[in-house]
């Protein structure tokens, strides 16, 4: 969180990446439980992630210690991805941050 701007910056990502879903894909939940998830302080994946930006050693011992859904699951849906050939470069971009330390200013650029 600490690379955004702004919570309205959040919510923007958000919508954008949602709109690479449509309609190549199904979505697996609700677009309220992406929302929640992705921006509530009290959400377990909005808390690794903000986290994560901020000290990577205190991401690593909270992820020790708390099931992050999205963080487990992230690998699973790139190989279902590849899988049914579909192209959601937002989600990609996740996975190269947090799985190959790729650096965040690279992919904003």
């Amino acid at each position: 969180y600490a690379s955004f701007k702004s919570y309205s910056s959040v919510i923007s990502y958000l919508i954008d990446a949602l709109k690479d879903l449509q309609p190549k894909t199904v979505l697996y939940g609700t677009i309220g439980d992406y929302f929640l998830t992705g921006t509530s302080f009290n959400s377990r994946n909005f808390t690794f992630g903000s986290l994560f930006f901020e000290d990577k050693d205190k991401a690593q011992a909270y992820l020790a210690k708390n099931t992050v859904e999205g963080y487990f699951q992230l690998p699973i849906f790139i190989k279902y991805l590849e899988k049914k050939n579909l192209s959601l470069p937002k989600v990609v971009n996740l996975y190269q941050i947090l799985y190959q330390g790729k650096d965040v200013s690279s992919i904003l650029k």
